[in-house]
C-alpha cells in the first residue's frame, strides 16, 4: 500500500518530501568541483594578468631609459681647447654602471652649448641622470657649473648583474676584430672605473646591457634590452666588433 500511496502522490507532495542523502551528496559534491573549476580559473586568469602587467612595466621602463641613453650618447662630442692643446674627450669617466661625459644636448642651433652629463645606478637599483650647464670660456672654450642643473630618474628596477652577463656599461675602441676574436676591441674597466685620457679618448662605441625587473615578486621574466651606441660626433665608424 505505501508504495502505491507513493506512486500516486502528487508531484508537489513528492518535491516537499526533499532531497534522499544520496541526492543530497552528490549535488555537493557537483557543486564542489565547479566551485574549484571557478576559483581556479580565476585564479589562473589573474596571475597571468598580473604577468602580462608585470612584464609591459617592465618594458615600458626599460625603453624609456634605452631611449635616453642612446639618445645622450649618441650626441657625446669633446671639449675643445684653444691652440693645439688636445682636446677634452667626450667621456670624462667610464665605469662599469656608471659613466660621465659631454654632449650637445636641448640646444639651440643658434647658440649651441654643451651639457656634462652623469649616469649612474644608485643603491636602490635606480639609473639617475644628473646634468650639469656649461659656462662659456677661453681655455677650455667651454668649463662647467658645479651646481646640479638637473637630477632626474630614468629608469628603475635594474637587475643586479650575475655571473659573467655584462656589465651596464661595455666600451670598445674602433678597431677591427676578426671573426674568431670578436672581444679584442673590448677595453677591460676596473672597479674603480676608467679615468685615464688617453684610455677615455679610445671609446668609440659603448654597448648598453639594461635589464628590468618590474615585478619583485620574479612572476614574470625580466626584460632585457641591449644596443650599441656610436659616437657620430667623433667622426669614428662605430664598426669595432665583427657582426
Amino acid at each position: 500500500m505505501r508504495r502505491i500511496r507513493a506512486r500516486l502522490s502528487s508531484p508537489a507532495e513528492r518535491a516537499e518530501a526533499g532531497f534522499s542523502l544520496p541526492e543530497l551528496i552528490v549535488t555537493m559534491g557537483l557543486m564542489s568541483i565547479i566551485s574549484i573549476l571557478v576559483v581556479s580559473l580565476f585564479s589562473t586568469f589573474t596571475r597571468s594578468m598580473t604577468r602580462d602587467r608585470s612584464a609591459s612595466e617592465s618594458t615600458n621602463v626599460a625603453a624609456v631609459g634605452m631611449s635616453e641613453l642612446t639618445r645622450v650618447l649618441r650626441s657625446g662630442t669633446e671639449i675643445r681647447r684653444t691652440g693645439n692643446a688636445d682636446n677634452i674627450p667626450v667621456f670624462l669617466f667610464a665605469g662599469r654602471e656608471s659613466l660621465i661625459m659631454h654632449g650637445f644636448l636641448d640646444t639651440s642651433s643658434a647658440s649651441p652649448k654643451p651639457v656634462k652629463v652623469q649616469f649612474a645606478v644608485n643603491s636602490q637599483r635606480q639609473l639617475m641622470e644628473t646634468r650639469w650647464n656649461s659656462v662659456a670660456a677661453s681655455n677650455p672654450y667651454w668649463t662647467f657649473a658645479s651646481a646640479v642643473a638637473s637630477n632626474r630618474r630614468i629608469a628603475s628596477k635594474i637587475v643586479v648583474r650575475t655571473g659573467t652577463d655584462p656589465w651596464l656599461f661595455t666600451y670598445r675602441t674602433a678597431a677591427v676584430c676578426a671573426a674568431t676574436l670578436p672581444n679584442c676591441n673590448v677595453i677591460t674597466v676596473p672597479s674603480t672605473g676608467i679615468t685615464d685620457p688617453n684610455v677615455l679618448k679610445s671609446i668609440a662605441l659603448v654597448e648598453v646591457r639594461l635589464q628590468v625587473q618590474a615585478d619583485s615578486t620574479g612572476r614574470a621574466a625580466p626584460v632585457l634590452l641591449t644596443n650599441q651606441v656610436g659616437l657620430p660626433n667623433r667622426g669614428i665608424d662605430r664598426v669595432g666588433a665583427s657582426r
